[in-house]
């Protein structure tokens, strides 16, 4: 029984996953801001590393509709990349630990 229970969560799994990939980013950021996150990455597209963490080229999309498009390394801004926040600003270069680089 258990064995059957897990092929079932992670076809469950897989199917969310294919999701998110096939979401435009109009509707991704819809789906960040309705979780109400505006601290954190809701969503994330792009390149992981072994552990499924952000890691190389990808975008990522808060609840307050700032998108971030770019290199990421563990989970964190870093590398060239550039951050359009919702109210139209945007911050484009070197980022270091989720930080720009001044």
């Amino acid at each position: 029984v258990g064995s059957m229970a897990n092929l079932e969560f992670n076809k469950y799994i897989k199917s969310l996953k294919k999701h998110y990939v096939e979401l435009s980013d109009d509707e991704a950021i819809e789906m960040a801001k309705s979780t109400g996150q505006i601290d954190s990455y809701v969503i994330y597209r792009g390149e992981r590393d072994i552990n499924g963490s952000p890691n190389g080229k990808g975008k990522g999309f808060k609840g307050d509709g700032s998108v971030y498009i770019g290199m990421w390394k563990n989970a964190e801004r870093h590398g060239k990349g550039k951050l359009l926040e919702k109210g139209g600003n945007t911050i484009e270069g070197e980022w270091n630990n989720g930080f720009p680089v001044k």
